[in-house]
């Protein structure tokens, strides 16, 4: 028969057993509703954290859209001929119609004919003339005038930063004189630089850098192009046709004498009257 002592050792040992079994199983019950709200917990986490996912990804393509378009915008230059294009008239014509001495338009014949080049015309042309720049602005003054929405196109380029270049083969001192009316004192211009002499009106034409430009207006589209720019092209005559050949938008005056030969051509190009009528982008 077993001692007292030893049964109620025996009896504390199953309780204790016992004991420990009930902590075992409460202990792994609440491991289970521990894991059970871990996992919902979890969820919920990875709900946000996808949720604002989806937000950074479309805020990041807003970001990446509107840096390509900035990219697209900052990378188009628009170039725009003076004579007949921002002025209803050609001041070159007015000028040597009313000073030129000699024949000057067997030139212009000349340069439809390609028998000599843009730079070589104005220069055998203006040779002709033989008078000062305080009279030649004073002849104008009175009878040029801007085409319609000119100013407000400029700032609404220079607004979307578009490149904005003004190029003309007329005279540099005229072109200024009328920007500086418009208050566009601050607009590029590309043209030949004028020196007034005694034998008449001298011109230094900027150099070209492509050795097969027939002219400096399609050298310089040329140019524009070989460093990334989409070129806008706007005219209206004989001497933009170089540069609206190789340029990639053309927009050229209603009736003018391009547009006619754009037509014989076949060559893309958009009419307008008013520049309140070109929309680029």
């Amino acid at each position: 028969m077993m001692p007292t002592r030893a049964r109620q050792m025996s009896s504390v040992s199953e309780w204790h057993l016992i004991d420990v079994k009930k902590k075992a199983w409460r202990t792994r019950k609440e491991s289970w509703i521990t894991l059970g709200g871990q996992e919902t917990r979890a969820q919920s986490i990875l709900f946000v954290l996808f949720r604002s996912l989806i937000r950074l990804c479309k805020r990041t393509e807003n970001i990446l859209n509107k840096k390509i378009h900035d990219q697209i915008i900052m990378k188009t230059s628009i170039l725009c001929d003076f004579d007949g294009t921002i002025t209803t008239t050609d001041t070159c014509v007015h000028v040597l119609s009313h000073f030129a001495d000699g024949d000057w338009r067997e030139y212009d014949d000349k340069l439809l004919g390609e028998e000599i080049e843009l730079e070589e015309c104005m220069r055998l042309q203006f040779k002709m003339v033989k008078a000062e720049r305080r009279e030649i602005l004073r002849h104008l003054q009175e009878i040029v005038s801007i085409r319609e929405g000119f100013k407000d196109f400029v700032d609404d380029c220079l607004r979307k930063k578009f490149s904005f270049t003004v190029i003309s083969a007329g005279l540099d001192f005229v072109i200024r004189h009328f920007l500086n009316i418009q208050g566009l004192s601050g607009v590029k211009v590309i043209s030949g630089k004028t020196s007034i002499r005694d034998n008449g009106i001298e011109f230094e034409f900027p150099r070209k850098r492509f050795d097969d430009s027939v002219d400096f207006k399609v050298d310089f589209v040329r140019y524009q192009q070989s460093i990334g720019f989409k070129v806008v092209y706007i005219g209206d005559g004989l001497s933009d046709f170089q540069a609206v050949r190789e340029a990639d938008i053309v927009f050229v005056v209603k009736g003018s004498r391009l547009a006619d030969m754009c037509r014989e051509l076949n060559l893309s190009f958009v009419e307008f009257n008013s520049f309140m009528e070109i929309q680029i982008l």
